[in-house]
Order: structure tokens, then C-alpha cells, then sequence
């Protein structure tokens, strides 16, 4: 069962990786959409005295995600969201319920339709630990 509405999410970024929660303020204009995939690396370490049923051993984690929406023009995205760029990432599920972290941009991606609004999507890679709070 849901138990938090999308509408109360967030995606900020502050330029200082490291930044403590309290100080990752800056909101990304027209996000409206983040996702976050948190893995682990499976090694498969089947011998033969394992008779033919694979075994595994869990690997290092990592995490990395997109964020996207409608492109505003008042973001400079050119020299404030470059790839490449090292940022502090929180990405609010709702009011006290976050993910916080570390992130290199990998990616900022514009589209456009006749038919629909321009939009924006940021790609991005975690380095470190990840917080979930």
C-alpha cells in the first residue's frame, strides 16, 4: 500500500559534495520526476564440487539515477548543471523522507515536441554511501 503522495518530492543539488542535509537547499526548477537505483555487484563462484548449482558472492554497491522535467528557462543549465560536475545530491521522497548523497553528472539531456512542453533530464552517478532516511 502507497503511503506518500509523489507531489511532495524534491530534487536539490548543492555545488559542495560532502554538504551536510541541512545544507542541500537549492531546488532544480521544473523537476518533476527522480529515480534511484541502488545495486549490488553478484560474483559467480561455482566450483565443481558444486555439481552442476551455481553459487554467488555479493560484490561492491553502487547507485545512480535520472531526474527530469519541463526545461525553465531561468536555470542557467549550461554553467550551473554541467557534466562532468561534482554536486551533493538530496532527493526527497516527501517531507523528512530523503536520499542523500554524492553524485558526478553524467548527463543533461533536452527534448522537445510539436506537440508537448521542452523538457530536461539529468543523468547522474553516485559515489560513496548513499543515506535513506
Amino acid at each position: 500500500m502507497a503511503e506518500h503522495a509523489g507531489y511532495g518530492g524534491n530534487f536539490y543539488l548543492h555545488a559542495t559534495p560532502g554538504t551536510g542535509i541541512g545544507s542541500v537547499t537549492t531546488v532544480v526548477a521544473g523537476i518533476n520526476n527522480w529515480t534511484v537505483n541502488y545495486t549490488a555487484d553478484v560474483h559467480e563462484t561455482t566450483d565443481f564440487a558444486n555439481a552442476g548449482v551455481k553459487t554467488y558472492v555479493a560484490g561492491c554497491t553502487g547507485w545512480a539515477g535520472t531526474a527530469t522535467g519541463f526545461y525553465d528557462s531561468t536555470v542557467s543549465y549550461n554553467a550551473t548543471y554541467k557534466p562532468g560536475e561534482n554536486f551533493t545530491a538530496r532527493l526527497e521522497m516527501t517531507t523528512g523522507k530523503e536520499l542523500l548523497g554524492n553524485i558526478i553528472l553524467t548527463g543533461a539531456n533536452f527534448g522537445t515536441a510539436v506537440s508537448g512542453a521542452v523538457t530536461v533530464e539529468f543523468t547522474f552517478q553516485g559515489y560513496g554511501a548513499v543515506t535513506i532516511a
